[in-house]
Parts: structure tokens; sequence; C-alpha cells
């Protein structure tokens, strides 16, 4: 009575467990056509695919804002490596004094950045995007770091 008892409440077990880590397993790759049909039949959703280290910077710079001298204005070109379409990071900028020591970071919703706002949008492939940020002077800033969340 135990065995039949047990296998309906291990795939129960397997199947809570696949829609509560929907997101984590989505990116594993093999399991997703899997995870793609079993949302169909029960109306979840697929979050798309993330890979921001497949996010790779072209350019990027930080100046002094000459109309507003207490500012700065952050840019970066960003591309997306992957071979497929992945939501817009999160973009934390990081400022460094000469001696190394952290000035100031602050991170970077993609609500925050893209123009105009768009829910949901993805980067494709292959296609650059320019960011830019405008933030605090912190006053003695010397080096800077991106980093893609």
């Amino acid at each position: 009575i135990w065995g039949f008892g047990i296998v309906p409440l291990l795939g129960l077990l397997f199947l809570s467990a696949g829609y509560f880590f929907t997101a984590q397993l989505a990116d594993y790759v093999p399991l997703r056509p899997l995870l793609e049909r079993l949302c169909q039949a029960t109306h979840c959703v697929v979050p798309p695919r993330r890979a921001p280290e497949r996010i790779a910077i072209r350019a990027r710079e930080v100046v002094n804002d000459p109309a507003h001298p207490e500012a700065l204005t952050a840019r970066v070109v960003m591309v997306n490596e992957a071979d497929f379409p992945q939501p817009y990071p999160v973009v934390e900028l990081t400022l460094n004094h000469l001696d190394g020591s952290v000035a100031g970071s602050r991170r970077f919703a993609p609500e925050e950045y893209l123009q105009p706002p768009a829910a949901g949008a993805l980067m494709q492939p292959g296609e650059p995007v320019t960011v830019e940020l405008e933030l605090v002077n912190p006053g003695d800033v010397t080096g800077f770091r991106f980093r893609f969340l």
C-alpha cells in the first residue's frame, strides 16, 4: 500500500518543485522544452533565459556633466553575445578613488535606463544598446567598473 501511495506523491512533489522553481529550471537548456510543454498545459509562464555573463561591453566612459558640475554622466554600450534574446540586466556601476577604495556604487534597473521604459523588453543578440546614466559626483573619482546582474 505504501508503494502505491508514494508514487503519486513523488509525482506531485516533482510537479510542485517544477512550478515553484520554473525560473531556475528554465535556464537549464535540456529541461526548457519540457517546461514549455508543461506550462502550456498548466497555463504557467516560462521566463526568458538569462545569461548576464554573456553581455559584453563595447564602449564605456564616465565624464563630468558640463551643465551640472555636481553630476557625472556614465555611458556604456553593451551587446548581448548569447544566441538568444534575454532580459535587460541590472547595471551596477562602481566608482573608485585613486587608492582603489569604493567612492560609490549603484545598481540601475532596466526601467531606470531604458528610454522609454519597456516592461518585458528583451535584448536581441548582436544588437548594441547604449545606456546613459546620470549620477551624483562623489568627488575624486579615478576609476569605474560596470557589471551586469
